[in-house]
């Protein structure tokens, strides 16, 4: 099944698609990124959308935000409970934030912290004299708190870049929603 993960429909399932939107592009090499576009395209006409993933800014759980430039000049901290932790941790290296391996913690994906947990978080950013922890956007809506420990936590908010298709998915969207509603 492609993408691999639970809940995924077969490859067959492309014969049905009118549109289809390859995610997180920039990471992958053009070539790499055009033999997809060929496979996808020997099993439908559909429309093929590129899209690539950019940090935008901090959010904290009460809904306040903060520039990235507050990660370069912070002990930063990070965890996550996502498929691709690495993914994760490249990003916020990218940013000039990189934690060092003693201040990345990784949780197996979809991972529901408990109590527990949160406490064991506290300690650890504690232990590494982190003032700032970064999780995903995913993450923080399971931990709804404006801190652990001494850090005050921030989730990395993320946004949407088209790199090519954008027009010609948000005409196909119209279309359906009309159609739905009429």
């Amino acid at each position: 099944l492609l993408p691999r993960g639970l809940m995924r429909e077969p490859r067959s399932a492309l014969r049905r698609a009118d549109s289809i939107c390859l995610t997180r592009v920039d990471q992958v090499d053009s070539a790499e990124c055009e033999r997809l576009k060929v496979q996808i395209r020997a099993h439908t006409a559909a429309s093929i959308a590129e899209i690539a993933f950019r940090p935008i800014q901090l959010r904290n759980a009460v809904g306040e935000v903060e520039s990235l430039a507050k990660l370069q000049s912070a002990e930063v901290g990070a965890c996550c409970g996502i498929g691709n932790p690495q993914a994760f941790l490249r990003t916020l290296t990218a940013l000039g934030a990189p934690p060092s391996a003693a201040r990345f913690r990784a949780f197996p994906d979809h991972h529901h912290f408990t109590q527990s947990d949160l406490q064991e978080l506290a300690t650890w950013v504690n232990s590494q004299r982190v003032d700032l922890l970064v999780v995903t956007q995913k993450d923080l809506v399971k931990i709804p708190q404006p801190s652990i420990g001494r850090a005050k936590l921030w989730a990395l908010e993320i946004g949407v870049d088209f790199l090519s298709g954008e027009a010609e998915l948000c005409v196909r969207l119209h279309r359906t929603v009309a159609n739905t509603v009429a």
